[in-house]
């Protein structure tokens, strides 16, 4: 692979080797340094010099920022096809959806809340009679098997215009359920002032996904989304120093982060950064996004038009972060290296709790 890439440098073709890949002689891959580039404007104030900026580590008597943690996770299984009046085979899709909320007392992690939902999608290009009568039969056929199971029944649109498949449409409703089962949750420990300034709620995903935030914004105060996805090929500054995402990532250290940029949401703003968990050559994997992850949070006026967010604030936000990541490397996810270590056995717990494909099938 070394021989590979050298000759596409000889090309003055800029590349990388593979995380933890010896090139050359070396352990790592030597990247372009960014430190003193100013890659369009930041919101943070005061004004970041560079692109990587260092997170200490938090000091052994500073209480942890975060208190409550929540994932959403879905389990679909393909439940057969039906044939609609206009002779189009369609899916039939299951859906177990399921929200856990978890805790921190004492360095020890509790489980707060659960909720769960069973839903059965089926097309909505059936007459209402025909919809109607399906609903019945399949909430008495669930509830009346062997492994008895309430299944609510919800339709997902047909639209021959539409670029997507029948099954991603179906799935962005899974989605969009499981973001309003979050949004509830959200709500309601705001509701009961269990989160605030100095215990803050970390959310697996991104803020940026969530629909409606208008109405949800005094919930999402204290709130903090973490990533472990996003777009390698999004802009990332503007003008000349401009460089997509993917590049920046390669280039961050492991304990160090981007500064916070603005991020558009409809008629507000979100503060976003990177920050490195893992370093490079503890990551097997083509994608230097491994080990990464991406930070949302709104700006204390997420509705001025030019929003500013502390530096202190960005900063003890990360250290915390920082002090989440995993431990050790679980062979049983391949995403080890971005992951929380509260948020990977919040998920683990809603994934013991789902029914397997057999049963589901059954």
């Amino acid at each position: 692979m070394a021989g590979i890439l050298a000759a596409l440098k000889g090309k003055r073709i800029e590349c990388y080797a593979p995380a933890g890949a010896v090139e050359g002689g070396a352990t790592d891959v030597v990247l372009p340094d960014l430190r003193a580039k100013r890659l369009g404007k930041f919101i943070e104030i005061p004004a970041p010099e560079g692109t990587h900026l260092h997170v200490p580590p938090i000091a052994d008597d500073d209480p942890l920022f975060f208190r409550y943690f929540i994932d959403g996770s879905e389990r679909v299984t393909n439940a057969g096809h039906v044939v609609d009046p206009k002779g189009r085979y369609l899916p039939l899709l299951i859906a177990q959806i399921a929200v856990a909320t978890t805790t921190l007392h004492g360095g020890r992690l509790r489980l707060e809340n659960y909720v769960s939902d069973n839903l059965l999608f089926f097309p909505a290009s059936f007459g209402d009679d025909r919809l109607r009568a399906a609903e019945v039969a399949v909430r008495e056929a669930a509830a009346t098997s062997r492994s008895p199971m309430a299944l609510g029944f919800e339709q997902y649109e047909v639209d021959d215009g539409d670029r997507r498949s029948p099954v991603d449409r179906a799935r962005a409703q899974i989605l969009q359920k499981m973001h309003e089962m979050e949004v509830k949750q959200i709500e309601s420990l705001a509701a009961n002032r269990k989160v605030g300034a100095d215990a803050l709620l970390l959310i697996d995903g991104s803020i940026e996904f969530y629909t409606d935030m208008e109405e949800h914004m005094a919930a999402f105060a204290n709130v903090v989304g973490v990533a472990k996805s996003f777009d390698l090929h999004r802009m990332y500054g503007t003008g000349k120093n401009a460089m997509q995402v993917g590049k920046l990532i390669a280039g961050l250290p492991v304990g160090y982060r981007t500064p916070a940029r603005r991020t558009g949401h409809r008629n507000l703003s979100i503060a976003s950064w990177y920050l490195r968990l893992q370093g490079r050559s503890r990551v097997p994997s083509l994608s230097y996004a491994d080990g990464a992850v991406k930070i949302e949070v709104f700006p204390p006026d997420p509705r001025a038009s030019s929003p500013t967010i502390p530096e202190a604030k960005c900063a003890r936000i990360s250290q915390h972060v920082f002090a989440l990541r995993a431990p050790a490397t679980p062979y049983t996810d391949a995403r080890w290296a971005s992951h929380l270590y509260p948020i990977y056995l919040t998920e683990r717990y809603i994934k013991t709790r789902f029914r397997d494909e057999h049963t589901i099938r059954a």
